[in-house]
């Protein structure tokens, strides 16, 4: 995949504090009857899955720690609040069971562009619109992520003579984000829309959500204390806070200093994007230039015709059977309030993996296997 967005992971970086509530997110609270969305081609890091599946903790609603699990190690917050379950304490349990200032939720980071379609008729959009200058992240939860990965892993879905299958930029399809009900009632589904050509440039920057991740991790020593003083009040040690702050500093310089390059990188093409952007009639196909005719060199031999995925000529196809698949169990999902994330059942989600077609292609050129989950080998990652 194409170079990392270094400038969404500063502003990332910098509001995550505060909630994860800013653009560069889209949280599946904020679904509504118009989210469509592309999903990325996985990162190398990922190791050929989509999502990274993310656990954090919520302390008192609003500070975020993500655990250790998403990496595969052992979550230090759930070690000492089991010590304090297990320790028969009634003031204990009722604050550890108070999911209002004690929450544990798990999301899975997807990275997406977010659309603004136009349909002419249902599955036959006319216009796509990113929304935003950059990639985004969808945080979806147990319940929209199995409706996305069921599509995803459908044997109508699974595109092996395309790159990146369904990911891909050129034959990939848009989704369809829905959301119902509220409250206990609320449900997620998943739809697939028309295939459409996206933008290049779109592609050129991808998020690495798995090293920003565990960039996002915390010192040991720091989570610690951290619940330590949430469940005793105990004070956090001057020297481990100081540590922290150490690391959190370091860390707002890396992306300080990556996003100056990045600037400077783009200011050296500058010139000649702008000319190559210069205003000319849009296309059907999201793109701003038009497709060429396809060639027969050799007028005298008969060309076999095969049924081609339409991308975004305003025409399309509809997709394979099974364009609505929606998650079945309604009493399932629960919305946490005032939390500022939602909850719902947890159930591991089955990975959909890619390994390379030959051993002449390329690394990222990807299809789906069922081998490889995202959190293997994480000390062999060069980060």
């Amino acid at each position: 995949m194409g170079r990392i967005d270094y400038s969404a992971l500063k502003d990332l970086d910098k509001n995550l504090d505060r909630g994860g509530k800013i653009d560069i997110f889209l949280s599946q609270k904020n679904i509504d009857d118009t989210t469509f969305v592309r999903f990325l081609p996985p990162h190398l890091n990922l190791s050929g899955v989509y999502y990274l599946k993310v656990v954090s903790w919520f302390l008192n609603g609003k500070e975020v720690f993500i655990s250790a699990e998403t990496f595969g190690k052992p979550c230090f917050i759930q070690a000492e609040v089991d010590g304090a379950r297990a320790s028969g304490d009634r003031d204990l349990i009722k604050l550890i069971d108070d999911n209002k200032k004690l929450n544990k939720d798990t999301k899975y980071w997807i990275a997406i562009l977010h659309l603004k379609c136009k349909h002419k008729r249902p599955m036959q959009p006319v216009s796509v619109e990113i929304i935003g200058d950059r990639p985004k992240i969808l945080q979806a939860g147990p319940q929209l992520m199995k409706a996305i990965n069921r599509i995803i892993s459908s044997d109508s879905y699974i595109m092996e003579d395309v790159e990146d299958g369904i990911f891909d930029r050129v034959e990939g399809f848009n989704f369809k984000l829905n959301k119902s009900g509220s409250g206990f009632d609320t449900e997620y589904s998943a739809t697939p829309d028309a295939a459409w050509e996206m933008d290049p440039e779109m592609y050129e920057e991808n998020f690495d959500i798995l090293t920003y991740a565990k960039d996002q991790k915390k010192n040991e020593s720091y989570l610690k204390a951290k619940i330590r003083q949430f469940l005793y009040d105990e004070d956090i040690p001057t020297d481990v806070a100081a540590k922290q702050a150490a690391k959190d500093e370091a860390r707002k310089e890396k992306y300080k200093a990556l996003e100056a390059e990045r600037k400077a990188r783009k200011g050296e093409v500058e010139d000649t994007e702008e000319e190559m952007r210069k205003p000319s009639k849009t296309t059907s196909n999201g793109t701003g230039k038009p497709k060429p005719e396809p060639v027969n060199e050799d007028e005298d031999e008969e060309v076999e015709e095969k049924p081609v995925p339409r991308r975004g000529n305003g025409q399309a196809t509809k997709p394979k059977p099974d364009p609505k698949i929606e998650h079945e169990d309604e009493d399932e999902f629960e919305e946490a309030e005032e939390v500022g994330h939602d909850e719902d059942e947890e159930e591991e989600v089955k990975p959909v993996t890619k390994t390379n077609k030959a051993a002449t292609k390329t690394a990222t050129k990807r299809t789906i296997a069922s081998d490889v989950t995202a959190n293997d080998d994480l000390d062999d990652l060069p980060f």
